[in-house]
């Protein structure tokens, strides 16, 4: 019995060596980075929210072993301030600047961030959620929210440069659970 858990162990070593070099397995490229981009809320035509701004910082953990190079860390900030029209939004960032109340107000035009988790995969789609034990936000916001896409690396410079799909979630405002979805494109680097 002994013999057969020896020879057993060996070959999963064996497999392991194996495996880690074989890039098939393997991420393609690295999306540690910041990455600003725009989510909408709803689908098709029925759209709440569009083409509104938010923040994707992630984190690969690109010399890791195997497997654990797939997994990604990192938050998600979401900026509200589409919601207002653009007449709104001159006036109060106006007044923000002559006044720290109002400065403060507009603060709350940005959710998160939320701390993210998650993995990519050799082919690039990529699947993040927020964890579990997520604190709430400053302003007392939690979120349960996934999101599913594809990334991509356009000039082959083994970074992600693209990363678009659909997200879907909940939000939780003083009790009040808000479920939402849509979708999300995050084509801007900021950094690496």
């Amino acid at each position: 019995m002994t013999c057969k858990r020896s020879a057993f162990s060996a070959l999963l070593v064996l497999a392991a060596a194996a495996l880690s070099g074989c890039p098939e397995l393997q991420p393609a490229f690295d999306v540690t980075g910041t990455h600003e981009g725009l989510y909408s809320v709803g689908a098709g035509d029925l759209k709440v929210m569009k083409d509104c701004a938010m923040t994707l910082t992630l984190e690969q953990n690109s010399d890791g072993i195997l497997f654990s190079k797939s997994l990604v860390t990192g938050s998600v900030t979401f900026d509200l301030s589409c919601v207002l029209g653009d007449d709104l939004l001159l006036t109060l960032g106006g007044l923000a600047a002559a006044n720290p109340e109002i400065a403060a107000m507009a603060g709350l035009l940005s959710v998160g961030p939320f701390p993210l988790t998650g993995v990519v995969f050799p082919d690039g789609k990529m699947e993040l959620h927020t964890t579990e034990d997520a604190p709430p936000t400053v302003t007392g916001v939690t979120a349960q929210l996934a999101f599913l896409g594809k990334a991509g690396d356009v000039d082959e410079d083994g970074r992600m440069d693209n990363y678009d799909g659909t997200w879907l979630g909940t939000f939780t405002v003083n009790g009040t659970v808000i479920p939402v979805g849509g979708a999300f494109k995050a084509p801007y680097i900021m950094e690496y």
